[in-house]
């Protein structure tokens, strides 16, 4: 987040169309759906700061990154009956240096996370088999980016979103033409380029539509979105998602691969601590 610290399944996607993606997102009737109130993940959540949600393609294992053991590290969940298993931290990938945004691949075989493990922030993927996390190794085609965190990867898995700490913060865009090809950097989106922080993007599962972290100068951050009507479209003009409004700071949205849920982080409950939010969509 800007500012601040930051036995399962899989599901197996298909080749996805541009025409099959928009029937689920359809993000040109955006308008027409609604986000609930954020409910805090109460069995989640510490007096440490929790951030950065990752929630598994099939919805039953969730990432995310906790300061509560004094470094940044990832912790893991999985769901159980109506509520979430207590975190343990992914021991495998522990380095001693802050370990941070985690995302998950298309297909739930891979984390995607940043490091400081190797001296600058950089992009590593760690596997999963369903119960276990492999070693790390830098993500093919990204060695080069520094200081990037928070990817966000399309349900097609070509086309990834990261966000730069190089003030002031930018959402950078990788893509690849097959999942087993190596990501190609595409540089900042150039529509949502701007003199005030923007990053710590999540989109949806269709690519349709990107929401992301955006300063108010004196106020804090909040969360906006953009569209796109297809693809190989620009993002349209940033708004901000105001129904899950509520705190100074609220950061960190993740979209679930059923595009009915927004995790985020906030610290509407204590100034400066962080917790695991949920909101859930409803569409007429």
């Amino acid at each position: 987040m800007i500012g601040a610290v930051a036995g399962c399944g899989r599901v197996a996607f298909e080749p996805v169309t541009d025409g099959a993606l928009a029937a689920v997102d359809a993000p040109v009737d955006e308008t027409r759906c609604t986000w609930s109130a954020p409910v805090a993940i109460a069995e989640l959540n510490t007096p440490a700061s929790e951030a950065e949600p990752a929630l598994s393609p099939d919805g039953a294992v969730l990432v995310f990154t906790s300061d509560r053991l004094g470094d940044d590290d990832l912790f893991v969940s999985v769901r159980q009956d109506d509520g979430w298993t207590a975190p343990s931290v992914v021991a495998s990938l522990q380095s001693g240096a802050d370990d941070q945004g985690p995302a998950w691949s298309a297909d739930g075989t891979q984390l995607y996370f940043t490091s400081y493990r190797s001296g600058p922030l950089r992009v590593y993927a760690s596997s999963y088999d369903g119960g276990t996390f492999g070693p790390p190794v830098l993500v093919p085609g990204l060695e080069s980016l520094t200081e990037v965190t928070s990817p966000t990867v399309r349900r097609d898995d070509r086309e990834m979103f990261y966000s730069s700490r190089v003030p002031p913060s930018a959402i950078e865009r990788a893509t690849r033409a097959s999942p087993t090809d190596a990501w190609t950097p595409r540089g900042p989106v150039p529509e949502l380029v701007a003199s005030r922080d923007r990053g710590y993007p999540g989109l949806s599962p269709t690519g349709h539509v990107l929401y992301f972290e955006q300063t108010e100068p004196g106020v804090g951050f909040h969360i906006a979105r953009v569209a796109r009507s297809t693809l190989d479209e620009p993002f349209g003009a940033p708004e901000r998602v105001t129904e899950i409004a509520g705190g100074r700071n609220d950061g960190d949205p993740e979209v679930s691969a059923d595009g009915t849920q927004l995790l985020l982080s906030s610290d509407r409950a204590r100034a400066g601590d962080y917790d695991l939010y949920l909101a859930t969509r409803t569409c007429p």
